[in-house]
């Protein structure tokens, strides 16, 4: 039985159109938020939230269409006419969702391009209280932006179900399939951050996604009426809320999904902050790090073929990559500046093309390899759940959707709790934990050794966790966070550091800036804003510290 290689191409568009729209969307809702934190919050939000909601959806509805196989030769229905080309329903599904999302991101686009107008129509019909506002906003920006991703969402487990029809497949194509979506999602994002907006702007760029949108429809679709010899009437099933029907360590594996989800969004703001300690910009550093974290989990994606076509026990490969992930972020807290370069690189304007290779090195230096460690969890967790081809749509929904609701959380824990409350440092530490906590939980419910030694073995490594949490250094990005454009701050100079939600604020004694003899100093205070705000230096703020006697 053959597929038709060019879907493969068709999924790649499908990748990049997907985060181009996330990036130009974000921006469009700056102007109606005033303020990028809630803006991207609300992105992210509506973007998990549907992709979530599709993938599970989907995945359970798409194992009720039946595939159809045609052949050269319509007479002959033996064995050897196997060989031509076969195509299903899945196919043309794909075609169809394509083409809708053609049309509905484009009204999307349109309604979002002019919302600051009609927000203002309908601010009269609204209560003048900022908090049922911002509500009013936030709710009506998420339901525009839902459906289109929920669509998206869809289209993971309907090509699952199209291209891997035996259990000689599943292996590879499994990763092939993820990965490639997930290349064409990192060339998008890094495409739409410091290219095509710059280029054509906010709603041109738009534009170029809804035509990719319509061509891989038609193109879809085209493939499978060339593959059919005669007309198919096609009804997609009918929805509804599917049952949860887990058994044994199903719920082992759901529970890892989410912890990967959890985990993945956490690392994904929280190595956003570190980096516009590099950069400079935050809209530089969301496009870097969110393109080199969507390459890492693509990489994870092709190696993890190997891995299905060894003998490897996909439970201790899940452990390894739990713990390294963990042993990792931790790790990189240890030697942060010689991972990120400092911000003054970022001001050689004469070379473009070498500061932006010197920021995709760092990016790749922090987290490259924590991501392919990700990117190869995710299709062995549906190679595990999915007990073959048959339920491929139905496993590849469920696992998507559950970590998808762990990276919802996982990025407002991580932006609205973990960072203002514990700091950078903290809060990486505890989510690495969290990686280092489920490769034990894994270690201690699978059939290693005896039950008395995995127990003994994973209290004493559970107390080794807890002597990495008690002895780690505080402070060890405290150096990291005095870089500025004009040198690295003396943090012995330190007079004040707080970390916030939307700024992280330092303020140094200077030898300069003294404003008058009776001893009032000007300090330099170095103001990093969290998400899509220009890097600002704020001079000339005048600190009291005494009168001379």
């Amino acid at each position: 039985m053959k597929r038709s290689p060019i879907v493969y191409f068709l999924f790649l568009f499908s990748g990049i159109t997907a985060l181009i729209y996330e990036v130009v969307w974000a921006r469009m809702l700056t102007l109606v938020f005033g303020h990028t934190v809630f803006s991207v919050s609300i992105v992210l939000a509506s973007f998990m939230a549907g992709l979530g909601f599709g993938s599970y959806f989907f995945g359970h509805a798409i194992n009720n269409i039946d595939s159809k196989k045609t052949h050269p030769d319509s007479s002959n229905f033996s064995r050897e006419s196997s060989e031509g080309l076969e195509t299903s329903p899945p196919l043309l599904l794909y075609g169809w969702i394509e083409i809708v999302l053609f049309l509905l991101c484009l009204v999307v686009s349109l309604i979002l391009f002019k919302f600051s107008i009609i927000y203002s129509w309908l601010g009269f019909f609204i209560p003048e209280s900022i908090v049922i506002q911002n509500i009013f906003k936030s709710f009506l920006a998420f339901i525009l932006m839902f459906l289109p991703a929920s669509l998206m969402g869809a289209t993971l487990p309907i090509i699952s179900k199209y291209y891997i029809t035996d259990n000689i497949r599943l292996d590879s194509r499994l990763g092939l399939l993820y990965g490639i979506n997930t290349f064409g999602a990192a060339l998008g994002c890094l495409l739409t951050g410091f290219f095509l907006i710059a280029n054509f702007g906010v709603l041109q760029t738009v534009l170029v996604a809804t035509l990719m949108n319509l061509f891989v429809g038609v193109c879809a679709i085209r493939i499978y009426q060339e593959g059919e010899e005669t007309s198919h009437s096609f009804r997609l099933p009918r929805f509804t809320i599917p049952k949860i029907s887990l058994k044994g360590d199903q719920w082992l594996w759901v529970a890892v999904s989410f912890v990967c989800g959890f985990t993945a969004l956490s690392y994904e703001v929280l190595w956003t902050r570190l980096l516009v300690f590099s950069t400079s910009s935050t809209i530089y550093s969301f496009s870097m790090m969110l393109g080199v974290f969507l390459i890492g989990i693509a990489l994870g994606s092709f190696l993890v073929i190997a891995v299905f076509r060894s003998s490897l026990n996909l439970r201790t490969v899940l452990i390894f990559l739990q713990i390294s992930i963990g042993f990792y972020v931790i790790g990189s807290l240890y030697n942060i500046e010689q991972l990120l370069s400092a911000p003054w690189n970022g001001y050689n304007l004469q070379k473009p093309g070498f500061v932006f290779w010197q920021y995709f090195l760092d990016s790749s230096a922090l987290m490259l390899l924590p991501t392919i460690a990700l990117g190869m969890s995710f299709p062995i967790l549906i190679k595990i759940i999915s007990n073959g081809y048959e339920d491929i749509g139905k496993g590849t929904g469920q696992i998507y959707g559950v970590n998808t609701f762990g990276a919802i959380l996982g990025s407002l824990f991580a932006g609205f709790l973990f960072l203002p409350s514990l700091g950078a440092q903290q809060s990486l530490l505890l989510i690495a934990t969290l990686n280092l906590l489920m490769g034990l939980c894994l270690f201690r419910s699978g059939n290693y050794l005896t039950e008395i030694s995995r127990k003994t073995i994973t209290a004493i490594l559970a107390g080794l966790v807890l002597l990495v949490n008690m002895g780690l250094p505080s402070g060890l990005l405290d150096q990291f966070f005095m870089r500025d454009g004009t040198g690295k701050k003396d943090v012995r100079k330190l007079l004040f550091f707080e970390e916030g939600l939307t700024d992280t604020v330092a303020a140094f004694e200077d030898n300069y800036g003294i404003l008058d003899a009776n001893n009032k100093w000007c300090f330099y205070v170095c103001c990093q804003l969290y998400c899509f705000e220009i890097y600002e230096a704020f001079s000339a703020f005048t600190y009291n510290v005494g009168r001379k006697s």
